[in-house]
Order: structure tokens, then C-alpha cells, then sequence
């Protein structure tokens, strides 16, 4: 196909994708921790992200999704909020 035609490009549309999928992810859980604001003000930290497996209760709504929607990537992020690690599952769909 053209995509042969332009590596470049498709390489920085990927990257760019990519990267806006990750602030997408970020922004929402900063909404989240938002909420632990009164019991923690320290700066929250992304300690780590690794690739899941996804827990069972998520791949059981996924059940639930249109066929037209394909689970991508799988992923524990984990937050670290006043010396306390929060986990959050990421998880990217292709629509």
C-alpha cells in the first residue's frame, strides 16, 4: 500500500497519535486524583507503566462493546500519591 511510500510520515503520525493517546490517559486521572486532593497535596508521580493482561472485570465489559471496537493495549499505570502507590488499568481501544 502507499503507507511503503511514506515512512517518515507514517512514523510521525504514529508518534503523534500515540502520544495524544497518553495525555488523553493522563488527563484522566489526574481528574481522578484531583478527588484525594484533601487527604494528599504532595505532586503526584508516574512511577511505572507496564503492559497488562487486564483484570478480569475489564475484559468482561469489553464484552459488552461493539464489534467494530478492538481492545489495542493494555496497561498499569501506577501513581505514586504521598509515598502510596495508586494503580490505574489503561486501556486503549481501536474504534
Amino acid at each position: 500500500p502507499s503507507v511503503n511510500l511514506y515512512p517518515e510520515k507514517v512514523k510521525q503520525v504514529r508518534e503523534q497519535i500515540r502520544f495524544a493517546l497518553f495525555r488523553q490517559a493522563l488527563f484522566k486521572i489526574q481528574n481522578v486524583e484531583v478527588t484525594y486532593m484533601d487527604e494528599c497535596r504532595d505532586t503526584r508521580v508516574l512511577q511505572r507503566m507496564v503492559q497488562g493482561r487486564g483484570s478480569i472485570s475489564a475484559s468482561l465489559l469489553d464484552l459488552r462493546n461493539p464489534k467494530d471496537v478492538e481492545l489495542i493495549r493494555d496497561e498499569l499505570w501506577t501513581i505514586d500519591r504521598c509515598g502510596q502507590g495508586a494503580h490505574y488499568e489503561v486501556r486503549f481501544y481501536k474504534e
